[in-house]
């Protein structure tokens, strides 16, 4: 509330100013789609996170900004999903409540091609290496200093932000904060990127964390751990309840750590062509604390020292090879581990590569249904199904027709970077997504989406095909004018 009315008093102040010219600009977008989920032969993990679902929804997002000499501001608001399932729910009220709708609300100096040093201030998307990282909205601050400026730039940026969960201003104590430098030349068409990120961890993220997977192992793996119980006990029955013990505790109690993030990127354009590559190195050390419940109802407590050491990285190269056609192949590769789970327990190690609230759209189903385990969390997450990493080629297809139509064609194959022993192959499936969108009149368009994945060997005694379809129309206009 404090920074909303903030934003309304410089907005006022600016508004009735009349020693300087002031701009102002502003959007809004609107829309309602229809969605459906149908499955095949779907069990366990597969049934849990690719769920059968019909639903028609809409949104509603507008932003405004006002800016006087060097100062400006912006304010973004956003419904998200408006259905049936988050009224009744009460997701939609409480993002009301939480958030006033508001995503971004800040404040800015300066401008970076032509000011040496610029700064940013209040509620903002803050975004590591494209989302893989990191792609969230939270309060914070951000310095930049432009050290060269025209045609070719060097900045050196630094920020911090607390991390926020549902509300504008929670009771978090975690924070996250970094620094990148920043080089480019426009005549070669070449930008180079390098960082340094940290996770400072005092709330309850990484216990969360640990929790939720070892939740997810056991549903996965209960095949494998009644056969394990069963060897122990030699009595079904307590093995059953050791079981539901196990799915039922709280196991990991206290957890507490910091994570460092080293991250790059190159990317060089050309006139028919574009060729990126970024990468990231996690590190990072904590403190676990552990009760494993037993067979006679009692509890083994463990102390463990944990240690994170991830890497992740992504080629990828676009040719438009026709006026009105470009191809891109890709490839994506995150660190994992065989054995992640019992190597935590056993060694203390997290050999996959961690994030904090990613945001990937290298596909529909896998990545941004929350199939990749634990995508939409609020606390860190593993790459891959239980940690064990991804290997994931990708070809994809864009193409403009008649001006008016433009087409996606996405082709994906998802392997784990490490085979779990339990795993009958390394191979989770396949997806292919592919979008139409018709901008049919001025700022409406019409969009249709359809979204398969195959699952593969991985996945043992489960068959079947998933299908996703979107089918929305979207509605945008925009203005702007000077004061």
């Amino acid at each position: 509330m404090c920074l909303l009315s903030i934003f309304i008093l410089l907005s006022f102040i600016l508004c009735i100013s009349k020693e300087q010219v002031f701009a102002a600009q502003w959007y809004l977008y609107s829309g309602a789609s229809a969605r459906g989920a149908v499955t095949r032969g779907f069990e366990g993990v597969l049934a849990e996170f690719v769920p059968e679902d019909e639903r028609i929804y809409g949104y509603v997002q507008a932003q405004a900004e006002v800016n006087w000499n060097r100062l400006g501001g912006v304010l973004s608001l956003g419904t998200w999903e408006i259905s049936e399932d988050t009224i009744e729910s009460g997701a939609l009220l409480d993002r009301t409540e939480n958030r006033l709708f508001i995503d971004e609300m800040y404040f800015y100096y300066g401008d970076d091609e032509k000011n040496f040093f610029t700064s940013q201030i209040g509620w903002t998307n803050t975004v590591i290496l494209d989302g893989y990282i990191l792609d969230d909205y939270y309060p914070g601050g951000t310095l930049r200093f432009n050290f060269l400026r025209g045609e070719k730039q060097l900045s050196l940026e630094g920020y911090v932000c607390k991390v926020e969960t549902d509300s504008l201003i929670s009771g978090s104590k975690s924070f996250i904060s970094g620094t990148q430098l920043t080089y480019s030349a426009k005549p070669s068409g070449l930008t180079l990127k390098g960082g340094f990120h940290v996770l400072i961890e005092r709330d309850d993220y990484t216990k969360q964390f640990l929790n939720e997977t070892f939740y997810t192992f056991l549903l996965a793996a209960r095949e494998l751990i009644m056969k394990r119980l069963l060897e122990k006990t030699q009595n079904s029955a307590l093995a059953e309840y050791m079981y539901y013990q196990l799915l039922t505790s709280e196991v990991v109690k206290e957890a507490k750590a910091d994570i460092y993030w080293i991250t790059t990127r190159l990317q060089w354009t050309g006139e028919n062509w574009d060729f990126s590559l970024l990468g990231a190195i996690d590190t990072g050390t904590g403190r676990v604390h552990t009760e494993m419940p037993t067979s006679t109802g009692g509890v083994v407590e463990s102390d463990k020292d944990i240690i994170f050491f991830g890497y992740m990285w992504k080629g990828e190269v676009s040719w438009k090879f026709l006026e009105w056609m470009k191809a891109s192949p890709a490839l994506l590769w995150m660190s994992g581990s065989a054995d992640y789970y019992r190597r935590i327990i056993e060694s203390g190690r997290v050999d996959a590569f961690l994030s904090f609230r990613p945001l990937i759209y290298d596909s529909a189903v896998f990545f941004q249904q929350g199939l990749n385990l634990g995508l939409h969390s609020s606390a860190p997450v593993t790459a891959g199904l239980f940690g064990t990493g991804l290997v994931v080629p990708q070809l994809s297809f864009e193409a403009t027709l008649w001006k008016r139509f433009e087409v996606t064609l996405s082709n994906i194959g998802i392997f784990t970077e490490k085979k779990p022993s339990e795993a009958p192959s390394a191979f989770i499936g396949y997806e292919m997504d592919f979008l139409l969108q018709w901008n049919f009149w001025k700022d409406f368009s019409l969009s249709t989406e359809l979204d398969v994945f195959v699952p593969g060997g991985f996945f043992k005694n489960t068959g079947g095909t998933g299908v996703m379809w979107t089918l929305g129309l979207d509605w945008a206009v925009e203005g702007e004018g000077c004061f």
